[in-house]
Order: structure tokens, then sequence, then C-alpha cells
């Protein structure tokens, strides 16, 4: 099951109805009155004595909309419920209105009521067990939601429902930052550029369980500056698992595959360093060579590039509400068998033609290629009449298309390093992507 961590909670306040799909309303609003009351009730009790009765503030109201929201779209990706971990001090400070203590007192109000339509069951409090509180909609409207169908347009967006098809968001941190004076002429010709993308991926023809979709506009996440990031985001798809896009999303009335860039950030620090990458696996070190290790190995090279420092300890790790740490996926993979100075040693003296790259905070450089990339080739294919949805570093489409994908995503990397080919650089080839 997922886990979300009180980010993904608090900075997705908004359920927005698919207007075709108004049943969905008919089940999950009265799903939030529902959990807003039991909440009222529970402030009522503690509050005995006092004359007047207990408000539901704007801060409940966005944090019942939220839980409901992730609740309903785990049903709709196939898992029957979400980990979320409570109490982190690193939201006590939060200005977001769907702050960590609303949603917490909420799940404690749930914890209570076993028939409330939004079920709460309290994480273990074991030593040695990280305490995860596992959310999940009551079972009868878990399947009265299955019975309508898919309804992946759900907007978990913070801004609320929206047609924008320019947005452009700058962000520092996770929080949103005011462009200046001096970068509107520059954000208008990113707005143009967003436009143009959502109005390609318009042209297709999508469908997901078998129903007619309509494609969410997608917007562009910048750097402060503008220069850096630039990834694509805002997507129904997006938030569907590799499984379920694989066994349920239809383009152009065929079955789908993903083709994505290998070793896509390695591969753009090559690119912008103009240095030939080295033959083989780029993740494959001495001694670490099974599936495990590389997995660990390439999460720790995209920590390295993203750096601003050498890292000396695993980086990701989380902690639970007992203090127990929990790993990163690299520090899962690796830990017993390499210290992290060790690891990045390797990496270094492997790829010592990027070193340049690495610790140094570059992935913002990296996630613009990449992202301008991916628009260039969705343009592209849409000139040849063939449909593509974007994923982050991958592109989405018809099974009959993915070799010309692959070409198209090549030729555009290519242009957008400002070289003849990613062969010269020996940089490898787009490739379709295995299920897991």
């Amino acid at each position: 099951m997922p886990y979300l961590h009180e980010e993904a909670v608090a900075y997705a306040p908004h359920l927005t109805i698919p207007p075709d799909h108004p049943e969905i309303a008919e089940i999950l609003y009265p799903v939030v009155t529902e959990v807003l009351s039991i909440y009222r009730d529970t402030l009522a009790q503690a509050s005995k004595g006092r004359q007047r009765a207990p408000a539901i503030k704007p801060p409940a109201r966005l944090a019942a909309t939220a839980l409901v929201a992730n609740a309903a779209r785990c049903v709709w990706e196939g898992f029957p419920a979400f980990y979320l971990s409570r109490g982190r001090k690193g939201l006590e400070s939060s200005t977001h209105p769907a702050d960590n203590r609303s949603r917490d007192r909420i799940l404690a109000a749930l914890e209570d009521h076993p028939s409330a339509p939004l079920k709460v069951i309290p994480g273990s409090r074991t030593q040695g067990t990280p305490t995860a509180t596992t959310v999940l909609l009551r079972a009868d409207v878990a399947a009265s939601l299955l019975e309508i169908g898919p309804a992946s347009e759900l907007l978990f967006d913070a801004q609320g429902p929206s047609a924008i098809i320019d947005r452009v968001d700058l962000r520092e941190a996770g929080r949103s930052v005011a462009p200046k004076a001096e970068q509107l002429d520059e954000l208008d010709r990113l707005r143009g550029g967003v436009r143009r993308l959502n109005t390609a991926i318009a042209a297709g023809h999508y469908a997901y369980r078998g129903r007619p979709r309509t494609p969410s506009p997608l917007y562009r996440v910048m750097a402060p500056d503008l220069k850096g990031r630039g990834r694509w985001f805002g997507g129904w798809w997006q938030g569907l698992s590799k499984r379920n896009r694989a066994d349920n999303l239809e383009i152009d009335r065929e079955r789908v595959v993903e083709v994505d860039f290998t070793a896509s950030a390695l591969s753009i620090a090559y690119g912008l360093a103009q240095q030939r990458m080295p033959e083989g696996d780029p993740y494959a070190l001495d001694g670490l060579t099974d599936q495990a290790a590389r997995a660990g190995v390439k999460n720790f090279v995209c920590a390295m590039l993203s750096s601003k420092k050498p890292l000396k300890a695993w980086p990701g790790a989380t902690y639970a509400k007992n203090g127990n740490r929990i790993p990163s996926d690299a520090e899962a993979y690796l830990q017993g068998r390499i210290t992290p100075s060790a690891l990045a040693r390797l990496i270094t003296e492997k790829h010592s033609a990027v070193s340049s790259f690495l610790s140094s905070g570059r992935m913002d450089a990296i996630q613009r290629v990449e992202s301008n990339a991916i628009a260039l080739s969705v343009m592209k294919l849409r000139e040849a009449d063939i449909s593509a949805l974007p994923v982050h570093d991958a592109l989405w489409v018809a099974e009959s298309q993915a070799e010309r994908t692959c070409d198209v995503m090549a030729s555009a990397l290519a242009s957008c390093l400002g070289i003849p080919s990613v062969a010269t650089l020996g940089l490898p080839a787009p490739a379709i992507g295995n299920l897991p």
C-alpha cells in the first residue's frame, strides 16, 4: 500500500469531481460531511459547559476533504488503504491551511468511530516497528465507487479546480514563489509552451477501463529563477501505478507501453558536460551488480546529483513518531554491504567525467533538459499523428508506436543537448519499459 507522508495529505485539500461523473459527488461529499460531523461531536464533548457550539474551521474542512480524496484515489488505483505517519515535527510550523494539527485531530476522532465512512486504524506502537496509521474508505463506500467505474480525473491540487492550460508554477522548498517583474516575458514564453503541449495532448483519444477520458491539463513547475526543473504535473494518468496504466489505459484505441529515457539523469549529465558515457550499465559497480544493489546505486546516484555537498550518510531516511528510523530505498538495498562514503567514492571513480555534477546540486539543470525533451517529443509525435502522455521522464504511447517513440525521444534529447545524436556521446537510447 502507498505510504503517504503528512505533506501528501496536507497539500491535497481539493476534491474536484469530473463533470461527467456527478454520482461520485453523491458518494464522496456525504463522506466528508459525516467525517466533519464526527469531528464536531468530538469537539462538543470536549467543550461541555460552553455556551457556543464549536465551529468547524476551514483547516479542518480542508484536512477532511484531503483524507477522503486520497482514500478515494487509493480505491481507484487498486489499493485498499494508505499509510500515514502522524505528528511529525516537520509540519508543526506549517502555514498551509490543511495543517497536520487539524488532520491529526480528525484522525483521532475517527479512531473512536469504527462505523465511520472513513476508517482509521492506529498503527502499532511496538518498539522497533514504525508507527503508521492506516486510512481507508468503509467497504460499502469503496464498493460504490468501483461500481461507477474509473474517475481518474480527480484532481489533487492545492489550487482547486482549473481549466487553465498554460499554468507555470515557481516553487522553492515546496512553496509557491511570486515571479519578479523582469521575469514576466520569460514566464509568458514558458506559458506558451505549456499551452502548445496541452493542445497537442488533447488531440489524441484516451480511455481508461474502457471508458473515454479527457486528459487533464498539465502544468509546469519551475525553479524561482525559471532556469531549472520544469517537470510536468497535473495529469490524472500520472497518479496511476505503472501496472494500472499498462492494464487499463488506452491511447488511440490501443494498449499502451512506457518508453523512458534510460539512466535519464546521469545520461543528461554526460550530455551537458559534453563527455562520452562509459559503455555498459552505468549503475553496475564492482561487487554491486545484482538487481537489488543496482536499484540502490541508482537511487544514490540521483541523490548525489541532487545534493549540494558530498554525501557521507544515506539520504532520504524518515522517522516514525516513536523515533524509529525508516531507511531510504538505497539504504535498505545496500545496508551492510557498503558504507555511503565508499559508495560515493566508487560512483565518482566510475563517472569521473561528470564529477562536477556530483554533489553540486545540478539536478535542477538536468530536469530542465529532461522536461524540455519530453515536451519536444510530444510535439514531434503529434506532428506524426501519434498521441503520448508524459509521466516525468517517460512517455506512454500506443503499443504499435513504441519503436517510433524511442527514435523520436532520442532525437529530441539530442536536440535539447545540442548534439547530433545520443550515439555521439554514447548515451543510451530510450527504451520500452518493463513492468514490475
